[in-house]
């Protein structure tokens, strides 16, 4: 039997995307969000599943960063919190804008594992544009090997999602200087 609950955690985070192209000073706060959505799968004490989804797994897979985390909610949060902070770190910003794509709400989304060795591995996006799924890609495999997690005693292989959604705002270039 599969159970499928939708878990939503609105993490709003703070950006700087410089508008006008190539880092320049001028710079634009930009939002982004992470959604989870997770499917909690219940199996027979005789089937073992080639994954466990993240919120379903006993003990989160963590990195190094985590690893002062004693409870497994703890090292939930740092884990989310870690990948949350690669993820705006490594992203290329300009991409978007290069890209041509129009004003609004953008969504990625990414899913990937880590394995019972504690590599990323299956690393799949879906987005507007092939350039923006090569992209999130490249920065979900730029990922450090991580502690795996564990589910029932037993190192297991767990899934993860990350929805990546962001706003490019409509701007007028004039000269060196921008206007909203």
């Amino acid at each position: 039997m599969v159970l499928k609950t939708k878990v939503n955690l609105l993490v709003a985070v703070s950006i700087l995307l410089a508008m006008s192209g190539f880092g320049n000073a001028q710079e634009k706060e930009t939002k982004v969000e992470s959604t989870e959505e997770v499917e909690i799968v219940e199996v027979d004490a005789e089937q073992e599943p080639e994954f466990i989804p993240f919120n379903a797994v006993n003990e989160v897979p963590y990195s190094e960063e985590c690893e002062n985390y004693k409870t497994n909610e703890e090292r939930k949060k740092c884990f989310v919190e870690f990948i949350r902070n690669h993820t705006i770190r490594k992203f290329n910003t300009d991409l978007p804008r290069e890209l041509g794509l129009s004003a609004g709400k953008k969504r990625i989304f990414v899913g990937f594992k880590i394995d019972v060795t504690g590599n990323v591995v299956d690393v799949k996006s879906r987005a507007e544009h092939e350039d923006l799924e090569k992209e999130i890609e490249r920065v979900i495999n730029l990922l450090p090997k991580f502690i795996p997690g564990k589910h029932k005693g037993k190192v297991v292989t767990v899934a993860y999602s990350l929805p990546v959604i962001f706003t490019i705002e409509e701007y007028e270039v004039k000269g060196d200087k921008q206007k909203n």
